[in-house]
């Protein structure tokens, strides 16, 4: 399963009405599509760009509501048939998911009932016109199931296909005037956060199931797995509710600083990162009391982390790049951009992309942290990542246009401007572009030449499977990659110059703009140490202790990281960093 978050930069306004009560789909809001100049981008003016609009939606609208959170659900298990009408440039796709004017799901059978009935009248309103050779196909495929979840401030929450851009269903959550935090969902439950109440709805129809009452502020939106929701909260843990029992008996991992972003959930282990620089790692091995292990960076960190199954990728507001080994806990490098990064890392492929603090864009070796070929330099005026085919990134500058970058040369493809784009839901996953306005439109842009939705975790596949057969003896090196069977051994520390900048200046000429000074000012090398693993995090209220404030320091002149520090704090001071020996954060 593949869940991605939307990035919220300056939350704007997005106004919802929805009906009040359990899920419902209306048959008016069934195939909703949206026509004329309401739309975002039009084909006429992306297909410059080798672009076209896959599909456009219009939320309900009303007058007090605010979009607050989005997340994307691709289910890689679950194929979802799909069925697709085309007569020249006409093409209407039908999914099984389609629900018909009654509200009930069409089902495989139905979706080619009425994909075949389409072709029918396609081929009548051809002939009624006096053009009787031209074809209309019929063709069936899979593609895995997707559907998008948006919350709104007021606890309204939209179910869209996201192959279709049709409404699944509607459905609101809680009462009076409670704000609406954060969502996160899975393939069978969706979690919703509206004030302090945690509310778990099914997946498939919008019911709710149960509610319960957080033990503190919520800091973020939850995050949900196969046996809990859990849930960020502001003094730094992450509350646990086990979905079995419906939320009852819920637990708490300890942390400090308020919790700034959704928890990632991979298949091997849950983090989250707070304002006190540290990104907390839980392993799904089956015990949910602990944390494993935790990253300090020298200040806050604001973005979630992302992994391509081999790493964590984090960025901090103290300028430094993270991979961290996601089984082992070390840290295989770390680089400075010279200025904070609040954007989460973008790993694609053999490669991690990241935006710094001052709109430039980084792409960098997942193995070394060294810069990618024909990279040395960043990109300038890169304000967000949008989305990323195959062959080309798609960027908004800091005009607000969108720009198609080569992903090998660098080099700009095009650049074309668009209609106001307010929000982007940053898809790591595939190469399908989101985005929406203040207005409620909500649009899927695509490769003109990709019907069928390319996956970046093919990449990722490929380049795991060339590295097994290169390896072949079954341990990790130390640039960080590993198969399947290595060995769970502590790597010490990584070797490299300290005084070599990894983006020294190449002289090439930046796409984006002249280029200025050095941003890093000297290394960029950070301590590549392994992991302390944290005995000691456990459940709420095991006592605080202090924090050395001398460690971890940076070395303000040159940009590097000091080579006798662990970024993870060591092992022997009290890894919750409390004020004092009679003062416990957690009350």
């Amino acid at each position: 399963m593949i869940y991605q978050k939307l990035i919220l930069p300056n939350l704007p306004k997005i106004t919802f009405a929805f009906l009040v009560g359990m899920a419902i789909v209306p048959s008016d809001l069934h195939a909703q599509r949206v026509q004329g100049g309401s739309v975002l981008a039009s084909d006429a003016v992306i297909h410059r760009a080798g672009l076209m609009v896959e599909w456009s939606s219009q939320a309900p609208v009303g007058a007090s509501n605010q979009l607050v959170d989005w997340e994307l659900m691709i289910d890689e298990n679950q194929a979802t048939t799909t069925v697709e009408v085309r007569s020249g440039n006409r093409r209407e796709v039908i999914s099984e998911y389609d629900r018909n004017a009654l509200g009930e799901l069409l089902g495989v059978a139905g979706a080619e009932e009425l994909g075949q009935a389409r072709r029918e009248h396609m081929l009548a309103e051809l002939a009624a016109r006096g053009k009787k050779d031209v074809e209309v196909t019929l063709q069936t495929f899979q593609q895995p199931k997707a559907i998008l979840f948006l919350l709104s401030d007021s606890g309204d929450v939209t179910a869209l296909d996201a192959n279709t851009g049709k409404t699944q269903w509607l459905s609101r959550v809680g009462a009076g005037s409670s704000e609406g935090i954060g969502l996160g969902a899975s393939e069978n439950y969706v979690a919703v956060v509206r004030g302090s109440v945690l509310h778990c709805l099914e997946a498939s129809t919008g019911k709710e199931l149960w509610s319960k009452k957080c033990k503190y502020a919520v800091g973020s939106s939850p995050a949900v797995t196969e046996k809990h929701i859990m849930v960020p909260l502001t003094d730094g843990r992450l509350e646990l509710f086990p979905l079995e029992s419906q939320g009852l008996g819920s637990h708490a991992l300890m942390a400090l600083g308020e919790g700034t972003a959704q928890p990632l959930v991979t298949a091997s282990s849950v983090s989250w990162p707070t304002m006190r620089g540290e990104l907390n790692v839980m392993m799904r091995n089956g015990n949910t009391h602990a944390i494993s292990y935790r990253l300090r960076a020298d200040d806050a960190i604001v973005s979630e982390a992302t992994s391509d199954g081999e790493n964590l990728y984090v960025g901090s507001l103290d300028g430094f790049l993270y991979a961290i080994d996601e089984d082992r806990g070390s840290v295989n490098w770390a680089i400075s951009l010279g200025v904070g990064i609040s954007a989460s890392p973008v790993p694609l492929g053999k490669f991690v992309y990241a935006i710094s603090g001052d709109d430039e864009l980084y792409k960098v070796m997942a193995e070394t942290g060294e810069p990618a070929p024909g990279w040395d330099k960043p990109l300038e005026k890169v304000k967000r990542y949008v989305g990323a085919s195959e062959q080309n990134l798609y960027l908004m500058d800091s005009q607000g246009a969108l720009v198609v970058v080569d992903r090998d040369s660098r080099s700009i493809v095009n650049r074309i401007a668009v209609g106001q784009i307010d929000l982007v839901l940053n898809n790591f996953k595939s190469d399908r572009l989101y985005i929406a306005s203040k207005s409620g439109v909500v649009q899927c842009v695509r490769e003109v030449t990709s019907e069928r939705p390319f996956f970046h975790d093919d990449e990722i596949v490929a380049r795991t499977e060339k590295l097994s057969s290169n390896e072949g003896s079954g341990s990790k090196n130390g640039s960080g990659s590993k198969d399947g069977s290595s060995s769970k051994q502590d790597l010490g520390s990584k070797q490299g110059s300290s005084n070599s900048n990894p983006f020294a200046d190449s002289g090439d000429e930046n796409p984006f703009g002249s280029g200025g000074d050095d941003p890093f000012g000297g290394s960029a090398t950070k301590d590549q140490g392994s992991a302390t693993k944290d005995q000691g995090s456990g459940t709420k209220d095991e006592g605080s202790g202090t924090k050395d404030n001398g460690s971890g320091t940076k070395d303000e002149g040159s940009g590097t990281k000091g080579q006798d520090e662990d970024p993870f704090g060591g092992s022997s001071e009290d890894p919750f960093g409390g004020a004092s020996d009679d003062d416990d954060p957690f009350g």
